[in-house]
C-alpha cells in the first residue's frame, strides 16, 4: 500500500483548514462591521482564510520538487494546459461583458484553474501511457 508523503499530508490538512477559517473570518467579520471595529482589522479578518491557502501552495511546489523527471513533466504539462484555458476563459469572459455578459465573481477561478489542472494532468498521462 501507498503512503501519503509527507507533503501531501501538508497540503490536505492546509485545504482542511481552510473552509474552517474562511466561515470564521465571516462569522467574525459579521460580528466586527456591526460593531463598527477599524477597517483594518477588518481585512486582517477576511485574509485569515489566505494563511492555508499559502501553506498548501508551498506543500505542493515542495510535493513537485520531490518528484521524479517523468511526474515533474506530467504536472507541467498539467499546468501549462491549466494556465492556458484560465487565460482563455478570462480574456473570453472579459470581452463578452462588454457585450453585456453579467460579470462572474472572481471566486470561480481557482476551481476553473484546479479543473483544467486535473483534465490536463489526466490528458499528459494518458499520452505518456
Amino acid at each position: 500500500m501507498k503512503r501519503f508523503t509527507p507533503h501531501f499530508k501538508k497540503f490536505i490538512l492546509s485545504l482542511l483548514l481552510y473552509p474552517v477559517l474562511m466561515a470564521a473570518a465571516f462569522a467574525l467579520y459579521a460580528v466586527m462591521a456591526d460593531a463598527e471595529t477599524p477597517v483594518a482589522w477588518q481585512y486582517v479578518v477576511v485574509l485569515l482564510p489566505v494563511v492555508p491557502v499559502f501553506f498548501a501552495v508551498r506543500a505542493f511546489a515542495n510535493g513537485i520538487g520531490a518528484l521524479d523527471e517523468l511526474q515533474r513533466r506530467l504536472q507541467l504539462e498539467a499546468v501549462a494546459f491549466s494556465l492556458g484555458g484560465v487565460v482563455l476563459c478570462a480574456l473570453t469572459l472579459g470581452l463578452l461583458e462588454l457585450a453585456g455578459f453579467p460579470r462572474l465573481n472572481w471566486g470561480w477561478l481557482a476551481p476553473i484553474a484546479a479543473a483544467l489542472w486535473g483534465i490536463g494532468l489526466g490528458l499528459a498521462a494518458w499520452r505518456y501511457r
